[in-house]
């Protein structure tokens, strides 16, 4: 492949890959501002230091290839296919991830906030109320706000696993705004074609007044949410075996082996090509000491319950 005229490179974390292309993607990827919804993440008008890279030339031919060490991918494919750089800038999140979990670090589908230079995970699947506990904890309990989707969880050793960054925009459910959070209703709009569970509104932390958490903390707590304003008193039970392994093997899987990602373009999203796995055995093994970490000496507590209640039992336990 012939040099080409435009680079860059994409951070998260300590990660990186960098780009080279003959069309501006810098340009496209941050007017598009991709990168607000990946954890710690940046766009870079320079190079970084890394040995991965994704290299695009702008063809009628319609190839992606990656390296035999797959470090490396090859695209040559028709800019209007690639949604304006988007399809490039998610082929990146493979890469990225490859190299956080060499470091022994994951990105963990949750949301996560500091108090007292603590951080403190909140897990669960969609609707489960992470969000709705985040916004209370940061507004009325002193918290800072660290992730509330994707968040970087890990370290080199027992001695430091923490938590290093995650992506800021919140996004709220009309449905769980309606039942948790009614003093927010006033932010959507009253007219929508979308019933309640499907609306969704982003906001930044500064929309809320909630300030963020901009260091590295250290890993102290973890919550599994079940937010239910219908339940008369709190459930809490401390969570180890058979579910709680599989939730936590499955959530930290999800990027090292694109189970979550794929390449998509086209008007209609179409799936462009296969991504090979980047896991390993060694990765694995890594994986796993963080999950006997979390569950056997941090502790997950599951908590069942409405908002109010659930807060101030999280807030009991962190002080």
């Amino acid at each position: 492949m012939e040099k080409l005229p435009f680079f860059c490179s994409v951070v998260s974390g300590s990660a990186s890959v960098n780009f080279w292309a003959d069309v501006d993607l810098y340009h496209f990827f941050t007017r598009r501002r991709f990168t607000d919804f990946y954890p710690a993440c940046s766009c870079q008008k320079e190079l970084g230091s890394s040995s991965f890279s994704v290299k695009y030339r702008n063809e009628n031919s319609r190839s992606i290839k990656f390296s035999r060490n797959r470090k490396q991918v090859v695209v040559e494919y028709p800019w209007e296919m690639l949604q304006e750089g988007g399809t490039l800038f998610h082929l990146a999140y493979p890469l990225l991830e490859s190299q956080h979990q060499k470091m022994g670090i994951v990105t963990t589908h949750c949301a996560a906030f500091s108090f007292e230079q603590k951080g403190y995970l909140l897990l669960g699947g969609q609707g489960a109320g992470k969000t709705s506990v985040l916004v209370e904890m940061c507004r009325k309990k002193n918290g800072k706000l660290i992730s509330n989707n994707l968040c970087l969880v890990g370290g080199s050793s027992r001695d430091n696993i923490g938590i290093e960054g995650g992506n800021k925009p919140l996004g709220l459910r009309h449905e769980s705004v309606i039942r948790s959070l009614p003093d927010l209703r006033h932010l959507f709009e009253a007219n929508s074609n979308n019933d309640s569970w499907s609306r969704r509104l982003t906001l930044l932390p500064e929309d809320l007044d909630i300030q963020v958490e901009t260091q590295w903390v250290p890993l102290s707590g973890a919550f599994l949410l079940h937010i239910d304003e219908s339940q008369n008193g709190l459930f809490v039970r401390r969570e180890y075996g058979l579910d709680v392994t599989l939730m936590l093997n499955e959530n930290f899987s999800r990027y090292i082996r694109s189970t979550c990602t794929t390449v998509l373009g086209g008007d209609l999203y179409e799936m462009l090509t296969y991504l090979p796995p980047l896991d390993t055995e060694n990765l694995f093994t890594k994986r796993r000491s963080l999950i006997n970490f979390l569950v056997n000496e941090v502790g997950i507590y599951y908590i069942s319950g409405n908002l109010a209640n659930v807060v101030s039992f999280i807030e009991e336990q962190i002080k």
